[in-house]
């Protein structure tokens, strides 16, 4: 019998893991008290199931197939006609003309995108 402390160590994770093991019943072992006594040999078992110390790594979504990806090409498109036409400053009068609140906030967010960017590119160059 190990203790939760011997078991941790030879696990190579926490105590409190090595306690959460015994209280899910993936360790065997006894409760004395307060203290709780490990088989060692299902920490020998458990050891030797290859499992790997630390969190689980979350499983990458595999990616859609080419069919099911956005239009990349119209994608640039659309890209390209938001720099023409609001990379230079929107006025009230622009922003009436918006078919909704979202469409008026994307235009303004969009506009604010490229306005940024201008001002790092003057910034780089020491003008501003």
């Amino acid at each position: 019998m190990l203790s939760t402390k011997e078991a941790a160590k030879k696990l190579g994770v926490s105590e409190q893991r090595v306690r959460k093991m015994l209280a899910d019943g993936r360790l065997q072992g006894e409760k004395f008290g307060r203290s709780w006594m490990v088989s060692e040999q299902s920490v020998q078992k458990r050891k030797h199931e290859g499992r790997k110390t630390g969190r689980p790594k979350k499983q990458n979504e595999a990616l859609p197939p080419d069919s099911a990806l956005p239009d990349v090409e119209l994608a640039h498109r659309i890209f390209d006609d938001a720099q023409r036409v609001l990379s230079g400053c929107y006025s009230a009068p622009f922003l009436d003309l918006a078919r909704s609140s979202q469409e008026q906030e994307f235009w303004i967010k969009t506009a604010n995108l490229f306005l940024q960017q201008k001002q790092r590119e003057l910034i780089a160059q020491g003008v501003y």
